[in-house]
């Protein structure tokens, strides 16, 4: 990370992990989080799989490949659990940046271009 001061271009921004967890059947909401986050330029997602019905890893492989890795959690352990488990996976990548997200909170279109834009005129300006 650059010093205060410093200025920070999206390409140097770091990398970004978006944290989400889910259960019970909720695959049709978790697979619009994933592909919003995808196409809002997250560098890779964890997902915590906190005891789901629905086999979210065969249904995560199948439509997003690699590029989302599924922890499965041996019984719920409810949200603070799960994306405890998830910080340490995006902390295990080596991540700059992890950003917290429910199964139903589905990134709007520019919000992470506005988070990283943001946070480098804040640290542009010495606030960070």
């Amino acid at each position: 990370m650059p010093a205060s001061g410093q200025s920070l271009a999206s390409s140097d921004f770091g990398k970004l992990c978006v944290v989400t967890v889910t259960y019970g059947r909720r695959w049709h909401l978790l697979r619009e989080v994933i592909a919003a986050a995808q196409a809002e330029g997250a560098d890779e997602i964890v997902v915590i799989d906190n005891a789901a019905e629905e086999d979210i890893p065969r249904l995560v492989a199948e439509e997003f490949g690699n590029f989302v890795e599924v922890v499965r959690m041996p019984r719920n352990t409810g949200s603070a659990g799960g994306f405890k488990a998830g910080i340490e996976r995006a902390m295990a990548h080596d991540s700059d940046y992890i950003l917290l997200l429910d199964d139903d909170n589905k990134l709007d279109r520019g919000c992470l271009a506005a988070l990283r834009a943001g946070y480098c005129a804040e640290l542009a300006s010495g606030g960070v």
